[in-house]
């Protein structure tokens, strides 16, 4: 029989902005307790919040054994790991000093709009140890700034969007400035042109739907995999990692206990698929090598997910990666889509137009983006960027060329 713990605790500083004013503070500590028990290739669990003595959640998951549940791989032995990321925070007092300048500031810089949402301030740490030599821990400190932005007079809920992590001491006129360039060419509109169009996004997020999909050991082994199929080759330059690396916040083990020696797992490039994403469990079941991807709710059995996808760098900047041509910068997009065949539909709602060297001079919105995967990471694909797309994120631009539906 093998003991696990799982120790999550996490503090947060929340300051809620409603009209580009403070609405509301909050303030929220809590610790989740976790005990696993293996034993007969079966899993007991039972988890509490709060100061709950571990002895207790572990009888409890020592009597949930009978249910039956099962869990063929051997528990992780004789692996040892401690980590952190501490980027810049503040007290409450500063927190709430800081959310007031930069709200002041707002307010007169940028008075024909209405911000909203929040400044949050997180301390995390996760300790996962069993009693076959398994030890982790993970401690992580981060702040952020959310703001939804509405021009005024205008009929819809959000208008436009902007996301900020503070890694560095925020400077209030720095940050306005970075939101303002932006909404000074707010009233310049063009309607969107039918065709295909050279695009920039901030990261991956918006296109990692049909990877996070395709690239598991499940869909690999279904046969079911995009990639599995014959297509258009991908860019010679093209690579897709899974990241664990703690500049995005992530502890460098999974919550099975599985260390990666390497924090950035490749997944895909132009030879092909170099890694299918399998947590424990489905490498057993599938005959395929364990990745670390065991993720998941701390509170249940962890399953294949990914760390935070990302593209390989293949050019410095913006302006390099655009190569002197108009592009158009994807802002706030409703989500994408893709099919089975990798067909994307990316509806978008505001896009930055931005000139030859990458500054913004209008806006437009209202469209679909189309586009098929192998094309917009094959041919089509423009590379990513080594600077980040601000200096308030760890991602770069990500460039493609995608068509604007008729």
């Amino acid at each position: 029989m093998v003991r696990e713990h799982l120790i999550y605790t996490h503090h947060a500083l929340s300051i809620g902005i409603t009209d580009t004013r403070i609405a509301s503070q909050r303030e929220q500590h809590h610790t989740l307790r976790v005990a696993r028990v293996y034993a007969d290739g079966c899993v007991g669990l039972a988890s509490a919040y709060g100061d709950v003595p571990m002895a207790a959640l572990e009888q409890q998951a020592e009597a949930a054994l009978t249910i039956g549940v099962p869990y063929a791989p051997a528990p992780t032995a004789d692996s040892t790991s401690s980590g952190s990321v501490d980027h810049h925070t503040m007290s409450g007092p500063d927190l709430t000093r800081f959310t007031e300048d930069l709200l002041g500031r707002l307010r007169r810089e940028c008075p024909d709009f209405i911000f909203a949402n929040r400044v949050i301030q997180e301390s995390k740490q996760l300790q996962l140890h069993n009693d076959r030599g398994m030890q982790h821990t993970f401690r992580s400190r981060e702040a952020g700034v959310g703001l939804t932005i509405r021009a005024k007079g205008s009929p819809n809920i959000i208008d436009a969007a902007v996301g900020m992590e503070i890694i560095s001491p925020p400077d209030p006129a720095a940050i306005t400035r970075h939101v303002g360039a932006r909404l000074d060419r707010w009233n310049e509109v063009e309607a969107p042109t039918p065709g295909k169009v050279q695009v920039v996004f901030e990261g991956l997020r918006t296109l990692e739907l049909p990877f996070a999909r395709d690239l598991r050991a499940q869909v690999f082994h279904s046969n079911t995999s995009m990639f599995q199929r014959e297509h258009a080759p991908l860019h010679e330059r093209f690579v897709l990692y899974d990241s664990l690396a703690p500049r995005f916040g992530n502890p460098a083990f999974d919550n099975e206990g599985t260390l990666r020696n390497d924090p950035e797992l490749r997944l895909l490039d132009a030879s092909g698929v170099r890694s299918v994403a399998a947590c424990k469990r489905d490498a057993l079941r599938y005959d395929r090598p364990v990745t670390g991807n065991g993720h998941g709710g701390h509170t249940s059995l962890p399953s294949t997910a990914f760390g935070h996808l990302r593209l390989g760098e293949t050019c410095d900047d913006l302006a390099s990666l655009i190569g002197g041509q108009p592009t158009l910068w994807i802002d706030l997009a409703a989500g994408s889509d893709c099919g089975p065949l990798g067909d994307y539909a990316v509806p978008v709602a505001v896009a930055w137009i931005l000139d030859e060297a990458g500054q913004v001079v209008g806006r437009t919105g209202g469209f679909t983006l189309t586009g098929n995967l192998f094309e917009m990471f094959g041919a089509d694909y423009l590379g990513t960027t080594v600077t980040t797309s601000s200096p308030y994120s760890h991602d770069g631009w990500v460039g493609t060329r995608m068509t604007i539906a008729g």
